[in-house]
This record gives C-alpha cells, sequence and structure tokens, in this order.
C-alpha cells in the first residue's frame, strides 16, 4: 500500500499503528507494525521523486513510504480486507493519497485508489 505525504517518518509510523492499533518495533533494517491480525512493514520509498508524484497513471510508484503487509496465520479473508479498507478510508480522511497494489484492488475503496486524481 503505497502512502504519499509530506509528513516526517516517525510521525507517519506513529499514524499508521494508531489507525491499525498495531504496536511498532524498530528492527535492524526495518520497522515492523504488528496488529492482531496482520504485520505491516513500513518503508520509505528507495523510488520516491517528487517530481512523478502527480503522474496521473503511475505516479503512486513515487509515494514517499510504502507499507507492505501480511496476513498472520489463519486471518479471516474478508476481515483482513476489511482492515486494510478502514486503514485507507483513515489515512485518505487525514488527506494522504493512498494507492494499494494488490491482487485483489477490486475488493478495495474505488478499487484500492484514494488519491485526488482519482477521486
Amino acid at each position: 500500500m503505497f502512502i504519499d505525504t509530506d509528513m516526517e517518518k516517525s510521525r507517519m509510523i506513529d499514524m499508521v499503528s494508531n489507525a491499525v492499533n498495531g504496536s511498532v518495533e524498530y528492527k535492524t533494517s526495518y520497522i515492523l507494525i504488528n496488529t492482531d491480525n496482520i504485520e505491516f512493514e513500513f518503508v520509505e520509498n528507495e523510488d520516491f521523486e517528487d517530481s512523478m508524484r502527480s503522474d496521473r497513471e503511475n505516479g503512486f510508484l513515487c509515494s514517499r513510504y510504502y507499507l507492505d503487509i501480511e496476513p498472520k496465520k489463519d486471518v479471516d479473508y474478508d476481515a483482513y480486507i476489511s482492515i486494510l479498507s478502514e486503514l485507507m478510508i483513515t489515512l485518505r480522511g487525514l488527506k494522504y493519497d493512498v494507492v494499494a497494489a494488490c491482487d485483489f484492488e477490486d475488493l478495495l475503496p474505488n478499487n484500492g485508489r484514494l488519491n485526488d486524481v482519482d477521486l
């Protein structure tokens, strides 16, 4: 899930962890946000490119951050989709551009694209 904002990294990590009611673990090479059902790896996008962010088709790939999201074992699929949908809506409500890149985008709000150019 790509998240584009100019918010500082530590504040963004807090924002996501609060939105999913998760705990933050600072690992040697990555940041993990854990919930009972899902693990979110918080990543600063190495492909971040300010000038490309507003590109209608693929600008989301240049977002400042993204979450690598994995459900934990035995998580109900519908619950997983619901949690991700709620996270997207929460982040968009805070005016962040949010785009999901997954096999089930069509099950997420606005087909996984909640940003100014796609609303």
